[in-house]
């Protein structure tokens, strides 16, 4: 990669640095002068849904509060920077699902690019057994690697870079449902499948960070005949679940070649070498042993109701048998039987 010529590139993994002595986005060293904090969460969305004390799972099984939920920022990057973007989000939610619509994906790309690569800074710096410290990290460095554009491009929010021909990412926004005796919030992630799907009410966004788009393409139909639908929490699970068993079986290997322009600041060019790919065959009963991991944190269900094993065919919350969209109230007690 070349390097960027005004802007300095920063690569914590050329050392595999992940230290709180510097700013995760940029890299520069933090003093009492430039020293903040940026929340992987950020604080707006953490008051909209009462989520200070509410706690979310670590890849060991650790609940932490939200609120904890903290890494190392320079005062530029989280003050300007991931500001601009904090703002142009918020203010989209603050209008609703047409307003969230018209903002640019690149800039939810980078909303979520920040939450997804800051959970995973964050896990890097507990241990993973805090019974045996000795046994390591929650992420260790070298699975951490495997997530080093994602870091990349999302340094896009600190200095122009311009995706040629192409977009790393699929994201699809749908309508969800807003309750009037509580905050309707969930975040499901895929760690190796880097998908990622979050609840905020009246918006859903599901999003593959790096599939070059393909999910975009392939799902048009599918979330094409969703729109006028807002979906219950359980359908959310449902569909998250897809996203991420669909990106496992996704056999695509993007790679990138870096540009920089190096008269009159201009910006980083990247171009995908990437184009054929194929999906392996879907397995509806492993499809099924998923969804039922996803809702069973949510829900009492036993994986009877998630999968008959007559049919070999897993339950839908999403359509009707006519095919008709499958309209649940937002505070509705959801009862499950066990199929046959």
């Amino acid at each position: 990669m070349e390097a960027q010529n005004e802007i300095e590139y920063y690569n914590p993994f050329e050392r595999m640095s992940f230290s709180y002595d510097c700013c995760f986005l940029c890299g520069t060293p933090l003093t009492n002068q430039n020293e903040s904090e940026e929340h992987i969460f950020p604080k707006w969305l953490l008051e909209k849904f009462n989520l200070w004390n509410s706690t979310i799972t670590l890849l060991n099984g650790t609940l932490i509060p939200y609120r904890m939920l903290r890494i190392p920022c320079c005062n530029e990057c989280n003050n300007e920077h991931l500001s601009r973007i904090e703002n142009i989000v918020r203010q989209g939610l603050e209008d609703g699902y047409e307003g969230f619509s018209k903002i640019d994906n690149k800039i939810i790309f980078q909303w979520i690019s920040k939450i997804f690569y800051g959970l995973l800074f964050k896990e890097l710096s507990l241990v993973s057994d805090r019974r045996n410290p000795s046994v390591g990290t929650i992420t260790t460095p070298e699975l951490l690697k495997q997530f080093r554009m994602s870091h990349t491009f999302l340094q896009s929010v600190r200095f122009p870079i311009e995706f040629e021909e192409f977009q790393p990412w699929s994201i699809h926004i749908v309508e969800g449902q807003e309750s009037e005796t509580k905050g309707i919030f969930n975040y499901v992630d895929g760690l190796v499948t880097l998908t990622f799907s979050i609840n905020l009410g009246k918006v859903i966004i599901f999003a593959h960070l790096q599939d070059n788009g393909i999910h975009q393409a392939e799902k048009e139909d599918y979330f094409n005949k969703l729109q006028g639908c807002k979906l219950h929490n359980i359908q959310f699970l449902e569909i998250a679940t897809k996203l991420i068993y669909s990106s496992y079986l996704l056999q695509h290997s993007p790679t990138y070649i870096f540009h920089a322009i190096t008269e009159g600041n201009g910006p980083l060019k990247v171009y995908s070498m990437s184009s054929s790919y194929y999906y392996d065959d879907w397995d509806e009963l492993v499809y099924a042993k998923l969804l039922h991991y996803y809702l069973s944190h949510f829900y009492e269900i036993d994986f009877e109701s998630i999968y008959s094993s007559k049919e070999k065919k897993c339950v839908s919350f999403i359509r009707n048998q006519d095919g008709s969209f499958h309209e649940i109230p937002v505070d509705a007690r959801i009862a499950f039987t066990k199929l046959k």
